[in-house]
């Protein structure tokens, strides 16, 4: 158990090492806007976290060794069921130009 524990604090320390020191700018992803056939740039949210995760091999190591586990996305939903994460929906909303007369209200 004691093993499994630092296995996986190393991971985590080798994860946030990494992504902090080696970010890169991911490539942009380009799509054809159905509805007037031009090309645009798509805004990723975490893309060069995402981008480094997949394609780095310290990146892989850490996505198997951390981020896949379930304790973690279980925390990660806990996190988001916050006041805090509430208070993030806005700047969210404003920053990837969402239109918010799109959405459902589940009461």
């Amino acid at each position: 158990m004691k093993k499994r524990v630092l296995f996986i604090v190393l991971a985590l320390l080798i994860l946030v090492i990494g992504i902090s020191t080696s970010m890169q700018n991911p490539p942009p992803i380009r799509y054809v806007d159905r509805q007037d056939g031009r090309i645009k740039t798509e805004q990723v949210v975490a893309g060069g976290a995402l981008y480094w995760l997949y394609s780095n091999p310290v990146g892989k190591l850490g996505l198997w060794a951390v981020v896949k586990r379930k304790c973690v996305s279980e925390f990660y939903g806990q996190l988001m069921d916050t006041k805090w994460s509430a208070r993030k929906i806005a700047p969210f909303i404003k920053k990837y130009h969402i239109n918010s007369k799109e959405f459902q209200r589940h009461n």
